[in-house]
C-alpha cells in the first residue's frame, strides 16, 4: 500500500557576501561598515566626494546586502590606510560592481582618509514555499530522514538557483493520506 506524501519546503535564503573586489570593514554587522576595493592587487577606500544612496545601493547588491539605508561621510566607521582608489563616484544604480561605476579614474583623489565613505545595508531575506508531493510506502515516516533526502532531491540545486540569496537553511514539513 502507499501513500500521498506532500511536502512544504521552506527555504530561507539569506545574504551572504558574493563579491572579491568589495569589502566593508569596521562595521558592527556584516553589511555595514568603511567601502573598500581592490584595485591591481591592493584594498583601498573610496572618498566620500558626491557619495549617496545610489552609491551605496550598488555596493549593498554587489555584496548581497539588500538595500542601501545609509551612506555615511567622514569615516564614520574609521579611517582606512593606503591608497584612496576611487573619488566622484557616480553611479546610475543599474551597475552590478562599484569597479562599472564612473568616477575620476583609479587612484586620482583630492581626499584624506577623513572622508571614507560608508555604507549601512538592510539585509532583505526571501522565503517561499515549495510543494512537493512523493509517494511512499505507507510503512515509513513521513518525517524520515530518507522522505526528507528525496523531498531535497525533487527540488535539486537547479530548481533553488532561482533564488536571489544563498540558501542558510532548509525547513521541510510533511503531511501524508493514507
Amino acid at each position: 500500500m502507499s501513500s500521498s506524501c506532500s511536502n512544504d519546503l521552506l527555504i530561507v535564503r539569506a545574504a551572504t557576501p558574493a563579491s572579491a573586489n568589495v569589502r566593508l570593514v569596521n562595521g558592527n554587522k556584516p553589511c555595514e561598515g568603511r567601502v573598500e576595493v581592490l584595485y591591481s592587487g591592493q584594498w583601498g577606500t573610496v572618498c566620500d566626494d558626491g557619495w549617496d544612496l545610489i552609491d551605496a545601493n550598488v555596493v549593498c547588491r554587489e555584496l548581497n546586502c539588500g538595500i542601501a539605508t545609509g551612506c555615511p561621510h567622514s569615516a564614520a566607521f574609521g579611517q582606512g590606510s593606503g591608497n584612496i582608489w576611487l573619488d566622484d563616484v557616480r553611479c546610475t544604480g543599474r551597475e552590478t560592481s562599484l569597479h562599472n561605476c564612473a568616477s575620476a579614474g583609479w587612484g586620482i583623489n583630492n581626499c584624506a582618509h577623513t572622508e571614507d565613505a560608508g555604507v549601512i545595508c538592510r539585509v532583505l531575506t526571501l522565503q517561499a514555499v515549495l510543494r512537493v508531493s512523493i509517494m511512499v510506502n505507507a510503512d515509513i515516516d513521513p518525517n524520515s530522514p530518507i522522505i526528507q533526502q528525496l523531498v531535497l532531491d525533487e527540488v535539486s540545486a537547479e530548481k533553488l538557483k532561482y533564488f536571489p540569496f544563498s540558501v542558510s537553511h532548509l525547513i521541510i514539513t510533511a503531511t501524508c493520506h493514507f
